[in-house]
């Protein structure tokens, strides 16, 4: 079990080490969008008073669901188009 845990260590340290500009601005802009649309889905303070309390009802529950899946995604995908579109648009700061 712990041989696993420290492979798995090790591969989350050469990622990082190994990452180059193009990779940190990508994961910069994914933190950034990211943090916007947290505040445009989630607006009140704490984040989640939009969420119901009681998922009794199903709607409520997919609600919440297809809220926070749709969160992720979009994050994820910016920084997937990030990483593509950066060298286009700055090919002197970011060369492949």
């Amino acid at each position: 079990m712990f041989k696993d845990d420290l492979e798995f260590f090790r591969m989350v340290y050469r990622f990082f080490a190994d990452a180059d500009r193009l990779t940190w601005a990508s994961i910069g802009v994914t933190v950034v969008v990211g943090f916007l649309y947290f505040r445009l889905f989630f607006p009140r303070r704490d984040g989640f008073d939009d969420l119901p309390d009681d998922y009794s009802t199903g709607i409520d529950y997919q609600w919440a669901k297809w809220k926070i899946i749709a969160f992720i995604m979009l994050s994820a995908g910016t920084g997937i188009l990030a990483y593509h579109q950066l060298p286009g648009w700055f090919p002197h700061v970011f060369k492949r």
